[in-house]
């Protein structure tokens, strides 16, 4: 029986479970909807808006953005 070098599968099992997924948002009300050349792109389309999990996510779009940014949990 071969033994694989890597336990873990995803970044969920090392980081532990989900936590509560939360969408993040501008002072102009726009909605966080992706990466575009190293920059957080924002929409005034709410469907648009992408989930994230977690709090070192959110903590790195702050350190990158020139807007205040704010948590809104679905």
């Amino acid at each position: 029986m071969s033994k694989s070098r890597n336990k873990y599968h995803s970044i969920e099992e090392i980081l532990g479970e989900k936590s509560k997924p939360f969408i993040v948002m501008n002072d102009n009300a726009m909605v966080f909807c992706g990466l575009k050349g190293g920059e957080a792109q924002f929409s005034d389309v709410f469907e648009e808006a992408k989930p994230l999990y977690r709090d070192s996510q959110f903590k790195t779009l702050q350190r990158i953005s020139y807007y205040k940014l704010y948590q809104e949990y679905l």
